[in-house]
């Protein structure tokens, strides 16, 4: 049985201008900046989660820069992620096509437990979302990730996909007050395709 309050370290991944730093925002403050200067290497937020199933959660989250001048940095702090979340945005599609990259990657330098997940940023920008679907006719899944559609800006979303991610890390870790019906019931939910 794990002791203490439980430390679940989440990396975030992505192309640049995605919108990881507004995710990490909305989720550690709750709030958005529109306009903000890009990733240098890494930024870091720390937030005390209390859960339904495990009670308190501390949850550090690592904004990693996106563009390929800082990969050699941001690889360093892979090390010890309890989750992974790629990061697109839904009205890119070379966003989109990115994301195949990132998980090689992020396969590549994370733990083999990792919990991978994918999120379809921007979400709020229905519109647009359905004219490239309409135009493409595809959505995105990934085999072996958590997908999730979310909107930093609006905050669809966010909350309860780190909320999820952090279930299942306890889960795996065995950290807490979690009943047998609990557990089924979150590996049970939340599977799905991304925008």
């Amino acid at each position: 049985m794990y002791s203490g309050t439980p430390v679940v370290k989440i990396v975030i991944i992505g192309d640049v201008k995605v919108g990881k730093s507004c995710l990490m925002k909305r989720f550690v403050s709750n709030e958005f900046i529109p306009a903000h200067d890009f990733t240098i290497g890494v930024d870091f937020g720390v937030k005390h989660l209390h859960t339904q199933t495990y009670g308190e959660v501390k949850v550090h989250v690592w904004d990693t820069a996106g563009q390929e001048r800082f990969r050699s940095i941001t690889k360093a702090y892979y090390r010890a992620a309890s989750v992974c979340i790629v990061v697109y945005d839904v009205c890119s599609k070379s966003s989109r096509l990115g994301v195949d990259g990132w998980i090689r990657e992020a396969r590549q330098h994370l733990p083999k437990d990792v919990v991978l997940a994918v999120a379809g940023n921007k979400c709020d920008r229905l519109e647009i979302v359905e004219a490239i679907r309409d135009k493409t006719g595809e959505t995105l899944e990934v085999e072996e990730a958590r997908c999730y559609k979310v909107s930093a800006l609006a905050g669809t979303g966010v909350h309860e996909m780190f909320e999820d991610l952090v279930d299942t890390v306890c889960l795996q870790r065995n950290c807490g007050r979690a009943t047998a019906s609990d557990v089924v019931s979150k590996l049970h939910a939340s599977k799905g395709s991304c925008c």
